[in-house]
């Protein structure tokens, strides 16, 4: 498990490890907890349900807004808005930066 690997790094380092190095174990841990967090949530129903729906209302605006030339300015404004907040909500539950994460932790042990 990743914060099983965290916490070994955190002992290889020390208590005489760099500060900047301790900021960024606790800011990896706290990232990494969020993820979990965000994981588990997006495995109900519910959530499920709104990221599906979401994904949906954007691939509507992507349709409308590349088929329809009548829209004005305000309107495909309006349809931007939109994207960048579905876009937002679907972001919170993205847990893909977490494999980034571990392998700084891995290259960290392995040297």
């Amino acid at each position: 498990m990743i914060l099983d690997k965290l916490k070994f790094l955190r002992e290889k380092l020390g208590q005489n490890a760099e500060e900047s190095s301790l900021a960024e174990l606790t800011l990896w841990e706290k990232q990494i907890k969020e993820a979990m967090i965000m994981e588990d949530l997006r495995q109900h129903e519910g959530v499920k349900k709104l990221l599906e729906g979401a994904n949906g209302w954007l691939k509507k605006f992507d349709i409308e807004l590349s088929t329809n030339q009548q829209l004005t300015q305000a309107e495909r404004d309006r349809f931007f808005d939109r994207k960048e907040m579905f876009i937002w909500l679907i972001g919170l539950f993205d847990t893909n930066y977490l494999s980034s994460i571990e392998k700084d932790i891995d290259d960290n042990l392995n040297q």
